[in-house]
């Protein structure tokens, strides 16, 4: 029996419930009757206790959901290089320890669907690294490779197969808050930053069809197949297991690769489409070209101290 069973981590906040619904919805259409999930939400700052229960009230046969309420070692971090970070991320640092009972994690970010079972991923094998992960072309291709030198494979953390096991033996978790908090200034990328520059080099590298970003698809075929090592990509788009909205997020914005397959399983939950006031992004993703193909990363910089000073003038976090 415990041959099939996949145990996995979520975490979400206030702000990001309905799209962990979204996932888990996505999770349990597509797994396969035998295979048996386990699943770990952790939160540490969900107010209402109502959308604690509406999570947990997902749980079906072999699908077993449960909320962990969690004292975040970090909730007072103040991060002044972007407010729009909460301190939730620091959590993705502590799975090893908060679910201290398994040796091995797989670990989704919420802004993700599920399309395949889970089992044949979670059935990786490790050996002795840190964790199983995709590469990052978005990163690697478009920015100064400088900033990774030290990186072979700089990888994307929306997906972790996490050897927990190791994370705890040599006490990753602690090395990793650390790093954070004394460096976050300098983080392109934050948490994922961390994890590249921790994990160290000691990962398995894993199929792009387990994590394959939505903006992956406006890039050329031939630079995806070179960047991953594959002979056919068109015949992986076909198969993907775990597509995640790393640049647009589909219950913010319309008209993009995959927003349409996200939108069906919200409006399985019997959400109302007219509830999330959908925008385009045409001028959003001609931004995005322009400042990759550019190499304009300064760019991101400025936006974000536009957004701090906006947070401090109003004490909200105010959208460009």
């Amino acid at each position: 029996m415990t041959n099939r069973c996949v145990y996995i981590a979520l975490m979400t906040d206030n702000n990001y419930v309905m799209p962990t619904e979204v996932l888990l919805k996505s999770m349990y259409e597509n797994k396969k009757q035998e295979t048996i999930y386990k699943i770990f939400i952790l939160c540490d700052s969900l107010k209402n206790n109502n959308m604690v229960e509406k999570l947990r009230e997902m749980t079906q046969e072999n699908f077993y959901v449960e909320t962990i309420k969690v004292d975040n070692p970090c909730k007072n971090f103040i991060n002044n290089s972007n407010p729009l970070m909460t301190n939730t991320t620091f959590l993705k640092f502590e799975i090893a320890s908060i679910l201290k009972n398994y040796d091995k994690i797989l670990y989704i970010d919420v802004d993700t669907i599920v399309l395949q079972d889970l089992l044949e991923l979670y059935n990786i094998d490790l050996k002795n690294t840190y964790a199983g992960v995709v590469k990052d072309y978005h990163v690697s291709y478009f920015y100064d490779s400088e900033n990774f030198i030290d990186i072979n494979d700089y990888f994307n953390a929306g997906v972790l197969l996490l050897n927990t096991k190791k994370i705890r033996e040599e006490n990753l978790n602690k090395l990793m808050a650390d790093y954070y908090v004394k460096n976050n200034t300098k983080l392109m990328f934050h948490d994922q930053s961390v994890m590249n520059k921790i994990f160290n080099n000691n990962i398995t590298i894993i199929s792009p069809k387990y994590n394959w970003i939505n903006s992956y698809t406006d890039y050329s075929d031939k630079k995806l197949e070179l960047f991953f090592g594959i002979t056919n990509i068109n015949s992986l788009k076909k198969d993907l297991c775990i597509i995640h909205y790393c640049k647009f997020k589909p219950w913010k914005y319309k008209n993009f690769k995959f927003s349409n397959l996200w939108l069906k399983y919200y409006l399985d939950l019997n959400y109302n489409i007219k509830n999330l006031n959908l925008k385009t992004c045409y001028l959003s993703s001609i931004y995005c070209l322009i400042r990759g193909r550019f190499k304009l990363r300064k760019l991101d910089d400025f936006i974000r101290k536009i957004r701090y000073y906006n947070y401090k003038k109003n004490n909200k976090i105010t959208k460009l």
